[in-house]
């Protein structure tokens, strides 16, 4: 009897270990802030998408731009309060049926880079559709910035050249 009771008493410990291991359970539970600054006509922003405990995904979405035919950018971010996860694909470049090619570099010093563009002829009009998301798995509470280094929205000429008067808004990612 008592090595049933010392066998059961060790599951039970293991069970609440393997739920802490295995990810389900977080300390902290991620967010993320936008710049006070609302998106308007003529701006690429972060904006928070989905969440689950300690991942954001933060979308990069562009309005009131119009023949964008690609975008180039980095996203910078403090690696000792965030840790970067994976991408996925927008459908801002992907209108019209079109298969964009996408290159999203695994980070360096604190930074992912991204490059996005159309693979058939024209550019599209920006309206609020994300370009791409990002997701970051909050490590610590506190305020930890975004923000946007090397950014261009391209249009549709050849050679593709920079959209001007592009306003880049960021945010921080949020531990609590």
């Amino acid at each position: 009897m008592r090595r049933i009771t010392l066998a059961a008493l060790l599951l039970a410990a293991l069970a609440t270990a393997s739920v802490g291991a295995a990810g389900t359970s977080s300390a902290v539970a991620g967010g993320f802030r936008p710049d006070p600054i609302q998106p308007g006509r003529g701006s690429v922003s972060m904006v928070e998408g989905t969440r689950s405990e300690d991942v954001v995904t933060i979308r990069v979405s562009a309005t009131g731009a119009t023949d964008v035919f690609g975008a180039a950018f980095d996203v910078t971010y403090d690696p000792s309060g965030a840790e970067y996860v994976g991408w996925s694909r927008g459908t801002l470049l992907e209108q019209g049926g079109n298969a964009p090619n996408y290159t999203v570099a695994r980070p360096r010093d604190g930074a992912v880079i991204v490059g996005a563009s159309r693979t058939g002829p024209g550019g599209v009009t920006a309206s609020g559709q994300p370009i791409v998301s990002l997701s970051f798995r909050v490590r610590r509470r506190g305020a930890f910035p975004l923000a946007f280094r090397n950014a261009a929205l391209y249009d549709s000429r050849k050679p593709p050249q920079p959209i001007g008067g592009i306003a880049w808004l960021a945010g921080s990612l949020a531990g609590a």
